[in-house]
């Protein structure tokens, strides 16, 4: 019955690892836009995903942003209308 094959081990994407210097000053622009109040820092996380690659070769920081009515039980993550943003009383959530 013979065969061949050809086997290619992925080993995954890189671990995305935010730039210290960086994430404080895109954490201390949010605060000023939206209001230390509404945004926090999320747990570590073990993450990995093609922004690794990114970190790898420049100064990088990952960040979600998410709007959320408690009121509405409403939340969305990754949104990019900014107007919905600020009418929600948005939390930008720091990973």
């Amino acid at each position: 019955m013979g065969g061949e094959i050809d086997l290619h081990i992925d080993k995954g994407y890189p671990a995305v690892v935010n730039n210290d210097e960086l994430n404080k000053s895109v954490k201390n622009a949010a605060s000023e836009f939206l209001g230390s109040e509404n945004v926090e820092e999320t747990e570590l996380r073990m993450g990995a995903e093609d922004f690794g690659y990114y970190a790898q070769q420049i100064p990088a920081c990952f960040y979600r942003v998410g709007v959320m009515n408690k009121e509405k039980e409403l939340l969305l993550v990754f949104t990019l209308l900014l107007s919905i943003l600020m009418k929600m009383r948005s939390k930008w959530v720091w990973a």
